[in-house]
């Protein structure tokens, strides 16, 4: 038996156009922001791409470990700010676990910052 292969290009013209009518695009657009940003997304956003911050992922708050968070030292992003690699020190259960390494799971949607730090003391209002 022989099998019909399609058209080159076939498989892109229907997805242009059912985008094109509305069919995918205007549900996808719809939506403002489903889910939360990736780490790389998030560094984007911030002062010298984040670095000196205190990220965390919303799970870890979820499930009790409010003094757990990654403290970010170094951020290498591509162009659109989107993906890319991050470097930092974990802190986990207040105890800092790692001196310094990759950031894991940092393609994940569900990332949060805390503060930035600023020379080594994390940035706030002054004490008196």
């Amino acid at each position: 038996t022989r099998t019909r292969m399609a058209a080159p290009g076939a498989w892109a013209r229907c997805q242009a156009s059912a985008l094109g009518h509305g069919l995918l695009g205007a549900r996808l657009l719809s939506r403002a922001t489903p889910r939360g940003r990736n780490l790389f997304e998030l560094l984007a956003r911030l002062p010298l791409h984040g670095v000196g911050a205190k990220v965390f992922r919303k799970p870890w708050r979820r499930h009790g470990y409010a003094d757990s968070y990654w403290v970010v030292r170094r951020v290498r992003l591509d162009e659109a700010g989107t993906r890319g690699k991050a470097w930092g020190a974990l802190v986990w259960q207040g105890r800092r676990m790692e001196a310094f390494t990759e950031i894991r799971s940092a393609s994940k949607r569900e990332w949060r910052y805390e503060a930035l730090e600023a020379q080594g003391e994390v940035a706030g209002p002054a004490q008196a």
